[in-house]
Formats: C-alpha cells, structure tokens, sequence
C-alpha cells in the first residue's frame, strides 16, 4: 500500500483537504465530490477510468472508523478537468446555485480553450466577466463542495450501517442465514433502484445515505417472511398433555 497523509492543499485564496502520497502527488477522492453533487459516483468512477486524461488512480485509505478501503482517486490538476466535463443534468435539484456556477465554470472553459488553440476572441465573453471574477466564483464553487464534503463524513458515521448493524439499531434478533438473504436482496434493490453496488469495509458490506432504505425494506421483506413462516407452522405439542394421555 502507498504511504499517504492528509494534507492542506492552497487553491488561490482557499484551502481544501487532500491526500498527498510518499511521491508528493496529490488526489482528492471522486466519491467525496460526488456525494456533495447528490450523484452517482459509481457512474463517474466508470467514466473516469475511460478518460486518459483523468489518471485516477485506487488508493488504500483508512476512513472515519479506523477500517481500510480502496477509494478511487483523481489527481488534484484533473479535478478541474473533471468538473468542465460533468453532466449538469446529474447534479442535485436542490442546488440550482450550484449548478449555475457549474454551468458558468464550463462555458469560461470553452473559451479558455479556444483562446489558447486559435488565439483570444475579439467579442466579450458570454458572462461579461473578468478573469478575476471568474477565479473569484470558481473559488467559491470550490468552497461550498469541500463544505458539502465535510457535512457528508461527519453524517457518513452515523447513516452508514452493515446488517447486522442495521438488524441491531432495531432491535431485531436474526439469524446468519437471515441476514445473508438480506444482504442479497437489499443489495438487489440498490442496484435496481440507483445502479449501484453497497460498498465494502473491512469484509462487510455496508450501506450509507438514501441506500440504508434499501437495506430497511429488505429486513422488512424478509422479516415478514420470517413471520409468516412461523404462522404457518404446527404448534409445538405439550409434552405434559402427551404424558397424561399415556396414563389413561
């Protein structure tokens, strides 16, 4: 495993985390972004490790409880690269303002470059802006994902759940084989629902967010199986009833 810290990295007048390696490269995780975005990141990560340009790379990290996972990583330089590219149409609803500033960020993109393949445009950009104005919003875009980053860690560690975990917080008692055909089903239901797969920690699969409703529907389903398996069943003979029939 390569060695890592974490690492306060300077972008223009902000500071963000990062993870910077023994070789002094430095990456930010593509899930983290994601999450802050409200969009898919296994779809991003498989877009990503179609794009030469990208570079990303799986690093062995430790996350908030201390258990190691592979994250897939993209280097600092190509983040900009990354956010020119995305599909605003993935983006939260709920955050027309960022979108805005996305969708602003990308068209001062273009002309970055087509001023630097055929030269400056002669008519005012489609904003109206000066370059420091652009820094200045892309800047602040920055700001509020890094924000968003750090509220979805400090809520990760408590919606973030295994389904022993999860059986457990509700006070449910469950077999080994009942929990497997949980596992199973909800992580059928992840997949039919968002086209994702849970992620695993430590040799576990965990479910997070908007995906512990998958888990919960699928110990609902299989509780109620459970249940009326159990109706179902003879009732258990009364030995001291049995007992008394032999002596008559």
């Amino acid at each position: 495993m390569a060695g890592y810290e974490l690492v306060p990295v300077k972008f223009h007048d902000d500071v963000i985390d990062a993870v910077k390696l023994d070789d002094g490269e430095i990456f930010v995780s593509v899930r983290r972004v994601c999450e802050s975005f409200s969009i898919s990141p296994q779809g991003q990560q498989e877009r990503l490790k179609k794009k030469p340009w990208a570079r990303i790379k799986m690093i062995l990290i430790r996350d908030a409880r201390g258990h190691e996972q592979e994250a897939v990583m993209i280097p600092r330089e190509r983040v900009a690269m990354w956010l020119a590219t995305l599909d605003v149409n993935r983006v939260a609803k709920d955050k027309p303002e960022l979108v805005k500033k996305i969708e602003l960020y990308q068209n001062e993109c273009a002309d970055v470059l087509h001023a630097h393949f055929f030269g400056p445009k002669q008519e005012p950009t489609p904003s109206g802006m000066t370059a420091q104005q652009i820094a200045l919003i892309v800047i602040e875009t920055v700001k509020q994902v890094m924000a968003a980053i750090d509220h979805s860690r400090s809520v990760r560690s408590i919606t973030r759940f295994t389904v022993a975990e999860r059986c457990h917080h509700r006070r449910l008692t469950t077999t080994t084989k009942q929990r497997g055909k949980i596992s199973r089903l909800a992580s059928h239901l992840l997949l039919l629902r968002f086209g994702e797969v849970p992620d695993k920690v430590g040799g576990w699969l965990v479910w997070d967010g908007p995906q512990v409703n998958c888990l919960d529907d699928a110990i609902d389903r299989i509780m109620d199986e459970v249940i009326a398996a159990e109706r179902q069943s003879p009732p258990a003979r009364n030995l001291f009833s049995d007992l008394a029939g032999m002596r008559n």
